[in-house]
């Protein structure tokens, strides 16, 4: 019926935290258009934002996949294969790939400077994401 109420999505406290991290930015890109290998780049740098909460946070796998699904599903830049099986990809490359392991480490280091030292620039990390990973375009596009 109409006078229901209807059902509030929750959204997990640390999801929100990653929506301030990327108010700023995203601005930034706006109605640029984002190659598959850059995608794949921003896919893989929320992946290493998304791990460290986790293990700051102390989630559980649950929690992790749900976080990273529903940021990359606000940004529209959700993979192909189902969040578990390409976080599980991305896990398998960080070993032997540099440049994969490169941006992950980066994201980790990038939400870690934004909650614990309070800074204000970290988001702009972001957008060296999409040129690097388009001039390492054959470690990203494995990913895909």
């Amino acid at each position: 019926m109409f006078w229901k109420k209807k059902k509030k999505i929750e959204v997990p406290k640390q999801a929100l935290v990653l929506q301030a991290y990327f108010a700023g930015s995203t601005v930034f890109m706006e109605g640029r258009s984002i190659s598959p290998a850059g995608k794949s780049g921003l896919q893989v740098f929320i992946l290493g934002m998304v791990d460290m909460l986790r293990q700051a946070e102390n989630l559980s796998w649950e929690e992790f996949l749900e976080i990273y699904n529903f940021i990359l599903s606000q940004h529209n830049i959700l993979p192909r294969l189902p969040i578990e099986k390409f976080v599980d990809k991305v896990e398998s490359l960080v070993s032997s790939d540099e440049n994969v392991a490169k941006i992950m480490r980066v994201g980790a280091q990038s939400i870690t400077m934004y909650m614990a030292e309070n800074d204000a620039n970290a988001p702009l990390d972001l957008l060296s994401v999409i040129p690097f990973a388009e001039d390492c375009q054959s470690s990203f596009d494995c990913i895909i």
